[in-house]
């Protein structure tokens, strides 16, 4: 066991520094579904308040090239915030509330050759969830189930000049969420924690609104399953783990996902997800007397 600790130990920056190359060079692409921060409280005891805070970011660059071929801005930036607040009000059950934005960004040229087709793409959501959990915890281990719903709202562009005539398809919608899950934590010490979850979710996207140039010649036949809806039910199942470390109160979290799209029909989506947040863990519990408390 003490052998293992240490390996985690040893991974943990490792995987923080992965997560930060990670963000800085994703999103060669834009989604149509974007994962948002996962929420894994991994409750233990009555009047836990925890709060995460995301840390996630990506590249903030610029590029003319775009300007000179497409009519649109010409930087290139994403930056993603979450904030997550939970409270135990037993010691089985719990009330949370998270929120997610991720900024719209413009995919640069930097590292496509230089006789390749120029791709601009913008994604952005706004989210914000409700739910509760039960859980348990047997000795050092934690058991427990999330329900939440929640509402947002997306938007989505996605060119690509690879005729003279760009290519262009871009929509607005908004979401309503509903999902269920699983964790399962460990706590090694009070420094490290480990935990896993399977998160199932329902996903409606209503008033969606879209439009599309030259989309008959197009090779971007994964967008037409939204031409023409108002509406679209689409479900996923997100399984994944995440690793926490430093002191009681305050904790280094890195997240990471996987998005398995159960739809039938063609939707872009996001099939690796890496994220990097701080988690405050505070114990509101009422403090007793202490001994040296005069009695008047």
């Amino acid at each position: 066991m003490k052998k293992n600790l240490i390996n985690i130990e040893f991974v943990m920056p490792h995987l923080v520094i992965i997560a930060i190359i990670s963000a800085v060079f994703s999103s060669c692409m834009p989604y149509q579904y974007i994962s948002s921060n996962q929420y894994v409280p991994l409750n233990k005891e009555k009047n836990e308040l925890k709060v995460s805070v995301g840390l996630s970011s990506g590249p903030l660059l610029q590029s003319k090239y775009y300007s000179q071929i497409i009519n649109t801005s010409n930087h290139i930036y994403e930056i993603i915030n979450s904030l997550q607040i939970g409270y135990t009000l037993t010691n089985h059950l719990s009330i949370f509330s998270t929120g997610f934005n991720r900024d719209k960004w413009l995919q640069s040229t930097l590292f496509r050759d230089e006789n390749d087709n120029s791709v601009v793409g913008n994604s952005g959501l706004k989210e914000l969830n409700f739910g509760g959990s039960y859980y348990m915890l047997s000795n050092n281990h934690t058991f427990e189930i999330l329900s939440a719903f929640g509402f947002g709202k997306l938007s989505y562009r996605y060119s690509d000049s690879y005729v003279i005539n760009p290519e262009d398809f871009s929509m607005n919608a908004k979401k309503l969420n509903f999902y269920i899950q699983p964790d399962y934590g460990l706590k090694l010490n009070e420094k490290l924690e480990i935990g896993f979850f399977t998160k199932f979710l329902y996903c409606r996207y209503y008033n969606i609104s879209s439009t599309s140039f030259n989309i008959e010649y197009i090779k971007m036949s994964e967008h037409k399953y939204f031409i023409g809806r108002e509406f679209a039910n689409l479900y996923f199942i997100e399984p994944g783990f995440v690793i926490r470390e430093g002191s009681k109160t305050c904790k280094l979290q890195l997240s990471a996902s996987i998005a398995m799209n159960l739809n039938l029909g063609e939707v872009t989506s996001e099939p690796f997800s890496l994220k990097l947040s701080l988690l405050f863990d505070f114990d509101l519990s009422p403090k007793k007397n202490s001994k040296n408390d005069v009695i008047q």
